[in-house]
């Protein structure tokens, strides 16, 4: 189980991410405090659930972690298809490949929550979901319906108390949203089994229609908020 002091620590970060849900460096410490928690009981349901998945389990056995990208050739590739999606997303919000941190990977769950984290915007891209407010937490409820990540469940419920707060006429809208995702996750395949960066030039609906995906049009919003995914 968690110490009570990461239970503290967990506490304060999600309070401040109630204020501000833009606040990436209290997400990353939350995610590592759970790392961390190695006999934790979602530690267990998320390995378990990702071991099922015989995709997974092989991407885990290669160590198999996103080659190198380079943004401005594969905005060059044919016009939908996956990779020149992908790349114009991150462009246009001035996203950065390299935004998430690394590290070893030789746990399953710490392969789990860097893969996670790796196609968090290609998930956005798939999904439809924007970078917005009510567009991540509708990712994070596709997550969790993915992975029953833990931290993507705290995010949620930051993310609904912030609305509460400061947007409360868009509460109906964000729950809408987070919903939606877990339905999409529910019926997607896992796509944690998949070497999905092996897709770049395929049409983006054939990457749906393989993966299980149906969904609605990607809003292009520059500037929108960004919150992480983790384990």
């Amino acid at each position: 189980m968690l110490a009570v002091m990461d239970n503290i620590r967990i506490g304060k970060s999600l309070l401040r991410l109630i204020k501000d849900p833009n606040n990436t460096e209290e997400i990353f410490k939350m995610g590592e405090i759970g790392l961390h928690a190695k006999n934790h009981r979602f530690h267990k349901s998320v390995v378990e659930n990702a071991m099922q998945d015989p995709g997974f389990r092989d991407l885990f056995t290669a160590q198999y972690l996103q080659p190198r990208i380079d943004l401005h050739e594969l905005a060059a590739m044919p016009k939908n298809t996956l990779g020149e999606r992908y790349a114009n997303f991150l462009l246009a919000r001035g996203f950065s490949v390299e935004f998430f941190p690394r590290f070893a990977t030789e746990e399953p769950i710490r392969y789990l929550s860097i893969r996670a984290r790796e196609c968090h915007d290609i998930w956005h891209v798939l999904t439809g979901f924007n970078s917005g407010v009510t567009g991540e937490l509708g990712l994070q409820g596709f997550t969790m319906a993915q992975i029953k990540a833990g931290l993507s469940a705290s995010l949620i419920a930051a993310g609904l108390l912030h609305t509460v707060k400061n947007d409360p006429s868009r509460v109906n809208e964000v729950m809408d949203s987070v919903v939606e995702g877990y339905q999409l996750g529910r019926r997607a395949k896992f796509l944690l089994g998949f070497r999905v960066e092996q897709m770049w030039s395929l049409p983006i609906e054939e990457v749906r229609e393989k993966l299980g995906i149906t969904t609605r049009p990607l809003e292009l919003v520059p500037g929108d908020l960004r919150i992480t995914p983790g384990d």
